[in-house]
């Protein structure tokens, strides 16, 4: 056993000096448990509520270091690794702060926070605060900032100091490393201060803490002691604390907030750092209270804020009553319930005394207003009162100048002066006790003065009228007999008071209080009862006096009187009378009387005039007062009424419409039994009132004489009129009672236009006479001012509507007349040759029985009233309300202006009746006629140089202005007349074949030899060719008929010999300069006139139309002939000359036409060119046609996606011609929208010129564009060709599938994945993930780019790594249209884990992108990355293997040790045992 033991022994200590060789990192990191270092706490796990304060601003960061265990170094170490002193910031200027005397705060006003840091203060671990005592002697502030100086050693370079928040004074302070104690200028005493301590984490240190805590339980005080040692870095403190009401918490002196400790299920949590030293906490216990005057609990509750007056204190209250603290020494006591110490006796002891009274009138006492200005003046700083009459009672209680702490000199003073004058006061009343609470000083206990008031005292009741103006001497009210029951609060009768004849009553002995209340039982004579309760209250040593007002009875009398219509018998008003604003006396008398005798010499105590409302009541109320004395009211103020008495009524004015009554009216108004206010005994009066009655006259008015005379044939008599209620309300005429808006009455005007009613046919109102519907006089409209209102004022009165402002008026009826000029040989509105109708000038005459007015003047029977003359058409017409209704006769004054007599029917009467029409003097039997003027010429013909006479030479005689024609023959002399003397006009009427014919111009059957032959009129004479004329110059000249049977004599004519002029004209296209036209929207044809034998220096003009070639008429185009002319002068006999021709010829394809041209002299045709077969003269039309078909370079129809590709499209044509040159213009439009496709944001067009060699053939035009935004769409090529600029020919079939192509759609599908095909990959310091991306419709042969990146597919944004994107791309050539590629993406992953990557790849082509896929939620584009496998190997990473290195080394050398043991015991053995 023993050789085993020793093996063992042998082969344990190898182990544990192998393991003892293992790092502790590799072990842990293995799995392998290391020794468990013991663990030092920097922060508490508990919530802090103490404030956490930033690092010192100015001190600038360092990167963060890799994190460590704490060393555990020795203090000689820890100061080998203290960093260099931190420079002190820049301090603020103070000298301009003052200090501040009083304040109330939410927490202490001094902080003290300690930073701990690692290497240096940029890098603060943990933070800790705690709230710190101070002292300060006007001059300086001494802050206890370190309460461990011994244990917490602090650089004195190395701390902070601010003021309110952030101005820097820590040049200002200086640190006592020895006390810990930080001195600052007295001047900012009052202001909040915040001290930062700096200290490394090495110097985290066990504190030893104290927790007193002492408990008042009905005044028996219990007292312990938590000894505590805890981490300078901890941040709450923790005690056991239970059965009590509530807790204050103090911290070396200094009063904590009450959010900073709080007590839970029996444990009291104190948020602060034990860095501020000792904790003490005065709780209360919990016991039953008592209420009273012999209580002995009280509540008290101090206010959460602070009171800073150069010390602290808080606000108390016991029992809701003021209470102070009276030892600034100890700190404060708790929310809680206490038992009474003792009361104070107030003929006790001084202080008692003293004590007594400032209880009373300190702040908040009793007596506390009374004495408030005296002490303070108009100081209302609440807070400043309180701390300093707090500090009175705590001076006076403990007779020690302790109770000053905080205050100055001048203050001190001033308090002392305070409780002088509390002293000078006089004794608080009986029932006041002040009293003390938790007087338990020797336990550190707060001791609190209170105090509590119970008086007493006596009540007397003044029973009094609520509304003396009523009662006073009115004999109808008494005050004596009220009985009152008196009651206490909790409802026991203590008494019974009963009123005098002066209305007073009392009862004494009541103890003093609140919540006393009476009933009053009885009510005295005339009065309502009091109703509820009277509360009162009772004051000690004092007498209450307790008023008491009963309501007189009273008459709301809501009605005075009413007011009723004699005819109706109802409230309801004729007409436009009213009952309203009938104003009656009101008279009120105190007392009760029956008749007017009784009446006689008193007087009214009020007086009111009132005044009746719509409705005919009058209301005892202001809004129907007129005037008197004020009136009496109810109790509410707001209800009139009537006192207990008498009132008289009588009217004193009549309301409108209505004749006045003189009644009076005696009413009584008495008390009765019920004891309520309002009694109701008035009987309001009923007064009935005579409406007034009146009538009306009215008389009948032309309104445009403004007068009652009519005009023209009319007349005023017999007028029919109606009169209609225009009353808001009914009106009895006649016993028949009318509505308003009903006809009352009917009436007509006799002769003089005039109709009256009797004087008192209509009530007092408002009336309408008006003309009733087709009730209108003879001669005038139902228009003009056809009513007027009136009024009926006075009784027995007619209103007389006679002027010109009341009388009815009539507008007359108007019209007017048109009056036709007729020519009296044809008998109708047609001149005739040369004449005119217009310009014959008509007078209007009356010929009515009264006067007109016509244009604002009065025309009297025979007068002309209006001149006219006719137009161009023979016609002069009047407006259609020229004219007033009558009789009239129109006469010519003045002919036409040309071609007539002043002969003929020259007047006509007509009459007017019907309003707006015109009377139309257009017939024969009505028209104003007159003779035409007529004449002959005559005339002798010889010819040039000898002087012959030519025989049966013809004259065309041609009317300039009807283009009526007739011939006249020379007899054997040369010699022509048209005169009927010479050949009657009746012998062979205008034949014209011989010199015996006779010539009539006009209608053939108004022939009439006894006048000229020729019309009025302008002739054109002209030779006619003929045998014996031949060769000579034909004579043309014109001459004019204007006298009336008188013939012209022409003279002799003769004729000149000369040469005849010809034409010959050529004709072509303006665009083509050809025979040969393309149709066109406007095609200009122009012909050439060559033309010779024209006279030098004559006026020719050349007119062209254009003839159809097939059928030989002129062409029409739009129904019209296409004709031209141009008129030129000649130069010379020979010349050209050119017109043109311009239409719409898009009809013509396949048609000729042919222009004939002829040229006239002075409008007669001397020459002309005619010829249908004439090619020169003719132009062929045509249109052209095209076609298209378009494909790739080799003729596919399906196209690739590329940034540049060509397409072809092979134009054929027709019927072009040949060596012109042409334009084809192409786009590509998109075959789904019809619109052109867009490349870059601009259609896709190509273009092509040239010159064909045939009619017809092909061309190509060549379209290069990049089809990348043409992807998957279907293209349609449309071509335009074009001429000289115009487009001739388009071929633009959306449907046509020779013009059409379509665009491949490139797409792409990714499959994203690990190298081994998996999607979910352990991250590593670099992993490849594999995109298979598969495409199609590519280009073989073309080099494409695939580019991708990895997306987060949480966050839909790019994966960063090391603040870069992770991209990868591929470039490759496709040998088939579709396939795969691989892109590959190799990055480092290790800090990716838990990542969802999402593949999105992008397809290029020549840089411009073709095709993408970008779908986040697609799963084959998706990976996740797992964390890395348990302690992978990694390449140069012995941490792993050295364990097991370490373990093959242990095992080696345990092998070594075993073997050397045997060889020792084997020699041992050898050597005997030695």
């Amino acid at each position: 056993m023993k050789k085993i033991s020793k093996k063992a022994v042998c082969l344990i200590l190898a182990v544990a000096v192998c393991f003892s060789l293992i790092p502790v990192s590799a072990s842990a990191e293995n799995g392998i448990p290391s020794p468990e270092l013991p663990e030092v706490s920097i922060s508490s796990s508990e919530p802090t509520k103490t404030p956490v304060v930033e690092p010192t601003p100015e001190i600038t960061s360092t990167p963060e270091p890799e994190k460590t265990p704490i060393p555990t170094e020795t203090p000689s170490q820890a100061n080998e690794q203290e960093p260099e002193p931190t420079p002190k910031p820049r301090t603020a200027d103070i000298s301009g702060i003052q200090p501040i005397l009083f304040r109330t705060v939410k927490q202490p006003l001094v902080q003290v926070t300690y930073h701990y840091y690692a290497h240096d203060v940029s890098e603060i671990q943990s933070s800790h605060s705690f709230y710190a005592e101070f002292e300060t002697d006007g001059r300086a502030i001494m802050v206890s900032a370190n309460k461990y100086p011994d244990r917490i050693p602090v650089s004195t370079d190395r701390f902070r100091v601010t003021l309110d928040g952030g101005i820097d004074v820590t040049g200002h302070a200086a640190y006592d490393a020895e006390s810990g104690i930080i001195s600052l200028p007295g001047n900012l005493a009052g202001h909040d201060l915040h001290i930062e301590l700096y200290c490394p984490v090495s110097e985290i240190t066990e504190l030893p803490v104290t927790v007193t805590v002492s408990t008042n339980r009905h005044d028996v005080y219990e007292d312990s002691a938590v000894e505590l040692t805890m981490p300078s870095n901890a941040d709450t403190v923790s005690i056991p604390l239970t059965g009590v009401s509530g807790a204050s918490v103090s911290q070396n002196g200094v009063d904590l907030p009450d959010r900073d400790y709080s007590i839970e299920n029996g444990t009291l949590t104190i948020c602060t750092s034990p860095l501020g030293g000792n904790i003490r906490v005065n709780a209360a216990g919990i016991f039953p209270q008592t209420r009273g005057r012999d209580k002995t609990t009280i509540t008290s509750i101090r206010d959460e804020n602070q009171i800073y007056y150069g010390y602290y204190t808080k606000y108390y209250w016991a029992d809701g009553n003021q209470a102070f603290c009276l030892d600034p020494t100890v700190k404060g006591a708790s929310n809680g319930e206490y038992a009474i110490s003792r009361y104070l006796d107030r003929n006790g002891s001084d202080q008692d005394k003293t004590l007594t009274k400032i209880a009373y009138y300190g702040f908040g006492g009793p007596g506390w207003d009374s004495v408030k200005e005296g002490l303070f003046g108009d100081n209302d700083n609440n807070d400043s009162m309180y701390a300093l009459c707090h500090v009175a009672a705590a001076y006076v209680y403990l007779n020690d100048e302790s109770a000053f702490k905080g205050l100055g000199d001048d203050m001190i003073g001033h308090v002392k002066g305070m409780i002088a004058s509390f002293e000078s006061q006089a004794m608080p009343p009986e029932g006041f006790d002040a009293f003390l609470y938790n007087e338990g000083r020797a336990n550190g206990q707060q001791p609190i003065m209170s105090w509590d008031y119970t008086p007493t005292g006596n009540l007397e009741i003044v029973k009094v009228s609520a509304d003396p103006a009523k009662t006073n001497g009115n004999p109808c009210y008494s005050l004596a007999g009220a009985v009152f029951d008196v009651y206490s609060g909790s409802g026991q009768k203590i008494g019974t008071i009963t009123t005098k004849e002066d209305g007073r009553g009392s009862l004494t002995g009541i103890p003093a209080g609140t919540g006393y209340y009476l009933v009053e039982r009885t009510a005295p004579k005339g009065y309502a009862g009091h109703t509820g309760q009277i509360s009162f209250a009772i004051t000690s040593g004092q007498t209450t006096a307790l008023e008491v007002k009963n309501i007189p009875q009273n008459d709301p009398a809501d009605i005075l009187l009413r007011k009723l219509d004699a005819d109706n018998g109802t409230n309801v008003p004729q007409g436009g009378a009213g009952l309203m604003g009938a104003e009656f006396t009101i008279r009120y008398y105190k007392g009760l009387y029956s008749t007017e005798a009784d009446l006689s010499g008193k007087q009214p105590e009020r007086t009111w005039t009132v005044r009746t409302d719509a409705d005919g009541y009058a209301l005892l109320h202001p809004d129907y007062l007129v005037s008197g004395d004020p009136l009496y009211y109810g109790s509410n103020g707001q209800i009139p009424t009537l006192p207990l008495g008498t009132v008289t009524i009588q009217e004193s004015k009549s309301p409108e419409g209505y004749l006045p009554n003189d009644e009076l009216f005696i009413r009584q108004i008495s008390a009765d039994s019920q004891g309520v206010e309002s009694v109701w005994t008035y009987n309001a009066p009923v007064v009935r009132e005579s409406v007034i009655r009146g009538g009306v006259s009215v008389q009948k008015w032309d309104n445009e004489l403004d007068g009652n005379t009519p005009q023209g044939d009319g007349t005023l008599e017999n007028t029919v009129l109606e009169i209609v209620n225009r009353n808001a309300k009914a009106v009895i005429v006649n016993g028949n009672s009318f509505e308003p808006g009903e006809v009352v009455h009917t009436m007509m005007t006799d002769e003089t236009g005039t109709a009256s009613t009797a004087n008192d046919l209509l009530p007092y109102g408002r009336y309408e006479v008006r003309e009733s519907e087709n009730g209108q006089p003879e001669g005038y409209l139902h228009e003009g001012v056809l009513q007027r209102t009136f009024e009926i004022r006075e009784n027995g009165k007619i209103v007389n509507l006679n002027a010109s402002g009341t009388g009815i008026k009539n507008d007359v009826i108007r019209g007017g007349v048109r009056i036709e000029k007729w020519d009296a040989e044809i008998d109708g509105n047609k001149p005739q040759g040369g004449g005119t109708l217009a310009g014959a000038v008509f007078e209007i005459i009356s010929r009515s029985k009264m006067g007109v007015l016509v244009n604002g003047t009065l025309y009297a029977p025979g007068e002309v009233v209006y001149t006219m003359k006719t137009d161009e058409t023979g016609a002069a017409s009047t407006e259609n309300n020229l004219l007033p209704y009558g009789t009239y006769e129109v006469r010519e004054t003045a002919p036409p202006d040309e071609g007539y007599l002043h002969t003929g029917v020259l007047a006509r009467t007509f009459t007017i009746r019907e309003n707006g029409e015109i009377v139309n003097l257009n017939t024969a039997d009505t028209a104003i006629k007159n003779e035409p003027i007529r004449g002959d010429l005559k005339g002798v013909k010889i010819a040039d140089g000898t002087a012959q006479r030519l025989a049966n030479i013809p004259f065309k005689i041609t009317s300039l202005t009807t283009g009526e024609s007739h011939t006249i023959i020379t007899d054997r002399n040369g010699q022509f007349d048209t005169s009927s003397a010479w050949n009657p006009h009746s012998q062979n009427t205008n034949r014209g074949t011989t010199d015996r014919d006779g010539i009539w111009f006009g209608d053939i059957d108004t022939l009439d030899d006894s006048v000229g032959a020729l019309l009025y009129d302008d002739y054109l004479i002209e030779e006619q060719r003929c045998e014996a004329n031949k060769d000579m110059e034909l004579l043309s000249f014109e001459v004019s008929i204007y006298r009336h049977n008188t013939t012209i004599d022409l003279g002799t004519l003769t004729d000149d010999y000369g040469k005849q002029p010809e034409i010959f004209t050529t004709a072509n296209d303006v665009e083509t300069m050809l025979n040969d036209a393309y149709v066109s929207e406007q095609t200009t044809l122009q012909d050439t006139v060559y033309y010779s034998g024209l006279s030098v220096g004559k006026i020719y003009t050349v007119k062209g139309v254009l003839m159809d070639k097939e059928t030989g008429q002129p062409l029409l185009i739009g129904g019209e002939e296409i004709t031209a002319e141009t008129v030129f002068r000649a130069t010379a006999p020979e010349g050209t000359v050119t017109n043109e021709f311009t239409f719409n010829s898009l009809d013509m394809d396949g048609k000729s036409v042919v222009v004939f041209e002829t040229l006239e002299l002075d409008g007669k045709i001397v020459a002309e060119h005619k010829d249908i077969a004439d090619e020169n003269q003719t132009v062929r039309f045509q249109k052209p046609e095209i076609g298209t078909n378009a494909a790739g370079p080799d003729g596919e129809k399906e196209l690739d996606v590329l940034p540049e590709v060509t397409l072809v499209d092979t134009v054929t044509y027709h019927g072009l011609l040949p060596g012109e040159t042409y334009t084809l213009q192409g786009v590509l439009m998109d075959k789904e929208t019809g619109e052109p496709l867009l490349a870059d944001d601009e259609p896709i067009t190509a273009w092509a010129e040239f010159v064909p060699e045939t009619e017809n053939g092909t061309v190509e035009v060549i379209f290069t564009f990049n089809s990348v935004p043409l992807k998957g769409k279907t293209a349609v090529v449309f071509e335009s060709l074009q001429y000289k600029g115009r487009e001739i020919s388009v071929h633009a079939d959306i449907g046509d599938k020779g013009q059409t192509v379509r665009f491949r759609n490139p797409e792409i599908g990714t499959t994203l994945t690990g190298q081994e095909g998996d999607k979910e990959i352990a991250v590593s310091e670099e992993i490849s993930l594999v995109d298979t991306v598969s495409y199609q419709n590519l280009m073989p042969g073309k080099e494409y780019v695939l580019k991708g990146i990895l997306m987060a597919q949480e966050t839909e944004q790019p994966i960063l790594v090391n603040g870069k994107e992770i991209t990868a791309e591929t470039v490759f050539t496709p040998e088939e249209s579709a396939g795969t590629a691989k892109v590959i993406f190799t990055f480092p992953a290790i800090d990716l884990t838990g990542k969802t990557l999402v593949a999105f790849e992008y397809l290029e082509c020549g840089g411009t992108e073709i095709a993408v896929h970008t779908d986040i939620n697609d799963e084959a584009q998706t990976v996740t990355l797992l964390p890395p496998p348990e302690n992978p190997p990694k390449t140069g990473d012995t941490r792993t293997v050295l364990p097991y290195l370490v373990i093959c080394a242990a095992a080696s050398g345990l092998i070594v040790l075993t073997i050397w043991l045997k060889k020792k015991r084997s020699k041992k053995i050898r050597n005997g045992g030695k």
